[in-house]
């Protein structure tokens, strides 16, 4: 299911209430999301136990207006297609993440144009699994739209706004995947020193 406005719910004066708030989901938040990953901070947030488990695949669009996408594959391989990926790619268009929030699992694609979300509801895993369709849905949709979405918007918004999360970061991380893919070749490859 795909929507563009996040539902956020609001408790004051002891009213109950929903209202809809638009996320702006950039290519910023995209690769901060693909560091936080593999730079193995994954957790989003530690009170809701909030965490990203996985980076299923992610798309973009070069000067060709190539798709690509990444996400099986060794870890030299999913570096090497990460590496290339975000040198080759002008812009990246959407992300498919896994997230754990306690026991429950949710997968959720998000997307740069129009900062459309889909929730994979039928990849969840958790408390709701056995319940008919009509009950599971909403109960993992509410879910997703009132803790799991915020909860990460808020995490990347205090990351930009308290400085942690720059445009340095982002050449840092790019950086930081050359050195880790030098590294995991030269493991593989390991440099001989042949006397002449």
């Amino acid at each position: 299911m795909t929507w563009n406005n996040v539902l956020v719910y609001n408790n004051s004066d002891k009213n109950k209430i929903i209202e809809a708030q638009s996320f702006n989901i950039t290519e910023d938040f995209f690769i901060w999301l693909i560091s936080r990953f593999m730079d193995g901070n994954r957790i989003i947030d530690e009170e809701n136990s909030l965490s990203i488990s996985r980076i299923i695949g992610f798309r973009g669009e070069g000067s060709q207006k190539q798709a690509v996408l990444s996400g099986s594959g060794n870890e030299v391989m999913n570096l090497l297609s990460s590496l290339s990926f975000l040198i080759e790619m002008e812009v990246m268009t959407e992300i498919e993440v896994r997230i754990l929030c306690g026991s429950e699992t949710f997968e959720i694609r998000l997307y740069s144009i129009n900062s459309q979300l889909d929730i994979l509801v039928e990849n969840f895993v958790g408390e709701y699994m056995m319940l008919p369709s009509e009950e599971k849905n909403p109960r993992i949709l509410l879910n997703a739209f009132i803790d799991i979405i915020p909860s990460i918007m808020n995490a990347y918004n205090e990351e930009v706004d308290n400085g942690n999360w720059t445009r340095n970061s982002k050449r840092e991380f790019t950086l930081g995947l050359v050195d880790s893919v030098k590294e995991k070749l030269d493991l593989l490859y390991p440099s001989q020193n042949i006397d002449s």
